[in-house]
């Protein structure tokens, strides 16, 4: 007796550039919809009173992984009560104003190799200047 065993292959479908999507506890933006390296940017938080954030250096959307790239503007603006925010060696560009409003002695833990280039990035995002970055 035989019995015929039919497989189907699931095609991972990459989402289109500018496709807005949550993960976990943030939502992203999809920049790159390359098959072969797909990336997003960091919109923001779902809870806008998190008082720790850590953006993954990936994320995985209907099966498929995406590199998290950038921190876009105003990700989290206005959340006083955010002291802690880690950032992963992915992460390339951190838009305008991406920290205007946090807790003012708020801590960013940043790559070590990386610090200086990331020093250069914060200039523009609204860090407080009595933040710490470690």
């Amino acid at each position: 007796m035989f019995y015929a065993i039919r497989c189907t292959m699931h095609e991972k479908t990459v989402l289109a550039a500018g496709t807005v999507t949550t993960v976990g506890d943030a939502s992203y933006q999809v920049t790159k919809s390359d098959v072969t390296a797909p990336t997003v940017a960091y919109r923001q938080a779902t809870d806008k009173s998190a008082k720790k954030v850590t953006v993954p250096s990936n994320v995985v959307i209907s099966g498929v992984t995406y590199k998290v790239t950038d921190i876009e503007d105003n990700a989290f603006k206005g959340n006083k009560k955010l002291t802690l925010v880690t950032i992963p060696t992915t992460v390339v560009t951190i838009g305008k104003n991406a920290f205007k409003g946090i807790y003012k002695k708020a801590a960013v833990k940043v790559p070590k190799k990386q610090k200086k280039a990331y020093i250069k990035l914060f200039k523009k995002s609204g860090l407080p200047s009595g933040a710490k970055i470690k």
